[in-house]
Parts: structure tokens; C-alpha cells; sequence
């Protein structure tokens, strides 16, 4: 009698923890349904603007949203032309900026090799001497 109860008490909790297992996967689903509508309304503005020209302003006319990443100097540009939707990135440096931040590097590159001893030592394992990088 006792093992009897010990089971239907087992088989109890075990129902208990699927059915708190499949609600909470049910929630989740539903989450994503959400997102999905959402990013489906959000698609059919764009597509409803696009739907607005005639073919020829609809080829050449490009739907660009930038969205911005970081401190801004850096955008992700979304491109939909015609239904195709290209993804790319955009850096906003100037060509002054650039030419200062490969200066820079070579600079930490020259610094990094200055600092660097090379000392010789000789290996007798290998019976030659063996170049030592100490920083």
C-alpha cells in the first residue's frame, strides 16, 4: 500500500513537471508569435512605401534605414531595392581619420618591435644558437 502511494505521488509531481514544462514552451511560442506580427507590420510599412511608386521609381528608388552601432561613425545600412533586401556596412571616417588610424598602428608596431631584446643563447639540445624575443 505504501509503495502504491510512493508511486501515484511520484506520477503526480512527474504530471505537475510536464505541465509546467509545456506552459512555459506555450509562452515562449506565443512570445515569438508576437515578434513575428510585429516585424511583419514593420515590413509591410516599408513594402506598402514601395508599393506606392510605379516600377521604374520602384527599380531605381533605394529604401535605405540606418540603424546606428556604437558611437555612430560605424552605421549598418539596410538597402531594399525592388524587394531584395542587401545588407552592408557603412563606416563614416573620413579619409584623414583612416590615413591617422594606419599611422597610429604602424607607430604601435615600430614602439612594440623597439621595446623587444633579442638576445642569442646557446641550445645545446639542438647544438646551435637559438634566437630569445624578451620584452
Amino acid at each position: 500500500m505504501r509503495e502504491s502511494k510512493t508511486i501515484r505521488e511520484e506520477l503526480k509531481q512527474a504530471r505537475d513537471q510536464l505541465q509546467q514544462q509545456n506552459q512555459e514552451i506555450g509562452d515562449k511560442h506565443e512570445e515569438w508569435k508576437r515578434a513575428k506580427e510585429e516585424m511583419g507590420k514593420r515590413m509591410g510599412e516599408v513594402e506598402s512605401q514601395l508599393d506606392g511608386m510605379d516600377r521604374e521609381k520602384r527599380r531605381n528608388k533605394v529604401v535605405m534605414m540606418e540603424l546606428e552601432i556604437g558611437t555612430g561613425e560605424q552605421k549598418q545600412i539596410i538597402e531594399k531595392v525592388g524587394g531584395i533586401r542587401k545588407y552592408r556596412r557603412k563606416n563614416k571616417c573620413s579619409e584623414k581619420q583612416e590615413e591617422l588610424n594606419t599611422e597610429r598602428k604602424i607607430q604601435i608596431k615600430i614602439k612594440e618591435e623597439a621595446t623587444k631584446e633579442i638576445n642569442f643563447e646557446w641550445n645545446e639540445e639542438e647544438g646551435r644558437l637559438k634566437k630569445v624575443e624578451n620584452f
